[in-house]
């Protein structure tokens, strides 16, 4: 049976973006809600949104190894993002995953995985509809397929105003606007 949406960790994911993009995810997530009552074998989870500068890190980390001074691939891992910590929507209050998980728990591990990459889904759930709220969709971005990440148009407008640090830890810019002072 599907779980709700917005679990105890999903609200706290929500509550750590700021105006509008914050609104604009609620309606995602009720339109992507509204299209999976048709799909029983997925349900959706909201993970993720802000991410602190050493959380950033930490996943910019994984699939590469700091060697001789600077990072390198590593083969026996797989790479989850090529934002280094200040160039990520998720430093910025205006990112969010959206991830869709099957509803059968896997019968090796008992857990219920994210649906596959190639599954259409994502881009029918998830991009299409992102897009017609006026966001991106991570499977849109060039150089690393995201399918779960969305994110507001406009966040690298703040993270420009910000010299590509991130948002401090217990800051909001909510309702920011190019042109505002930060």
């Amino acid at each position: 049976m599907p779980r709700e949406a917005l679990s105890l960790a999903g609200e706290q994911a929500l509550n750590t973006l700021d105006e509008p993009f914050r609104s604009r995810a609620v309606q995602l997530i009720a339109l992507v809600q509204h299209d999976l009552e048709n799909w029983g074998d997925v349900y959706l989870t909201v993970e993720d949104g802000r991410r602190s500068f050493a959380d950033q890190l930490k996943d910019y980390a994984k699939g590469r190894i700091w060697k001789e001074g600077k990072w390198v691939l590593n083969p026996a891992a797989k790479i989850v993002t090529n934002a280094l910590p200040g160039f990520s929507a998720h430093q910025y209050n205006r990112a969010i995953h959206l991830v869709l998980r099957y509803s059968a728990p896997d019968k090796k591990d008992g857990m219920h995985h994210w649906v596959k990459d190639e599954d259409p889904r994502w881009r029918t759930i998830i991009g299409d509809r992102a897009k017609q709220l006026g966001l991106v969709w991570g499977g849109d971005i060039s150089g690393l397929y995201d399918a779960s990440h969305v994110e507001d148009p406009n966040w690298k407008d703040l993270a420009k105003m910000l010299a590509w640090k991130g948002i401090p830890d217990g800051k909001s810019y909510p309702l920011w606007k190019q042109g505002d002072p930060v």
